[in-house]
């Protein structure tokens, strides 16, 4: 019965693939989710992370990547860019610790600084906190 049941949460967790698409200038993936005011990456976010480390595998011409991390406008200025450059580091490591070469990312926290939504609510808030990967480069052989 114990081997059964393994087996079962085994495919479980094999089948739920996160989305992970390369376009000509992103890598657009599921959300990243962290600890609440650290840089501690959530387990449910590993498996879109390996996702995005198979795709760098998978796609010889991609170069640089620059993992850009995004707040929200709550907590001041200066705590905003030391959270998300700590998060856009936490990626940035999964990745290489995953086999991504550390000459092919960049990590960037951009904190508050570049808002899709101006507004001063929860909506707002949500689609602000962010994590883009953005294709700066790209080799040509």
């Amino acid at each position: 019965m114990r081997v059964i049941a393994v087996l079962l949460l085994w495919a479980t967790v094999a089948v739920a693939d996160p989305k992970v698409t390369v376009t000509s200038k992103q890598i657009v993936t599921d959300t990243i989710y962290f600890e609440t005011g650290k840089a501690a990456i959530k387990p449910e976010s590993h498996a879109t992370l390996d996702a995005v480390a198979a795709a760098f595998a998978r796609e010889k011409k991609l170069g640089l990547v620059e993992i850009q991390v995004h707040t929200d406008s709550r907590g001041s200025d200066a705590w905003n860019l030391k959270v998300s450059q700590a998060r856009a580091q936490a990626i940035y490591d999964y990745l290489v610790a995953k086999g991504v070469d550390a000459s092919r990312l960049r990590a960037k926290g951009y904190g508050e600084t570049r808002p899709i939504d101006k507004r001063a609510n929860e909506a707002a808030w949500a689609k602000n906190r962010r994590t883009v990967f953005v294709i700066l480069q790209r080799k040509t052989a």
